[in-house]
């Protein structure tokens, strides 16, 4: 598989105090993507003037001292790891509202699941089972 050339994106600065509260900081949008304990939005870190992903506790699971803590955990593990393969987390963090999230870099492209639906398993070549493989690896 050939990895696309993105454009590069133009550099912002905006020299301006850095906000403290999280609702001024961390601007949320669309969502990416949902899970069972989670969502994951798009995020702007106004400080950093970065866009980043947000992944955000459901607001129903907010009282489960358990999942809090399993997602605090893998947010911790995540932010001492460093491996290409792995997202950088940025932030770990509450909302005012008192949503549990962590912020991580933003990867564009296919799910691993788009890519392996992309081609029937009769159907692929040797090539294309490599480069899956290479992907698991």
């Amino acid at each position: 598989m050939i990895e696309e050339k993105k454009p590069l994106r133009q550099v912002e600065i905006d020299a301006v105090d850095p906000q403290m509260e999280v609702g001024a900081r961390l601007k949320l949008l669309a969502p990416i993507g949902e899970g069972a304990m989670c969502v994951v939005r798009g995020a702007l870190d106004q400080n950093l003037l970065r866009p980043t992903a947000a992944k955000l506790l459901h607001p129903e699971l907010a009282g489960d001292l358990n999942t809090r803590r399993r997602m605090i955990e893998e947010a911790q593990i995540t932010a001492q790891l460093d491996h290409p393969n792995i997202l950088p987390v940025y932030e770990l963090g509450e909302t005012e509202q008192g949503e549990l999230y962590f912020t991580m870099k933003v990867v564009e492209g296919l799910t691993l699941t788009e890519v392996i639906a992309a081609t029937p398993p009769n159907e692929r070549t040797d090539q294309e089972l490599l480069d899956l493989l290479q992907i698991m690896i």
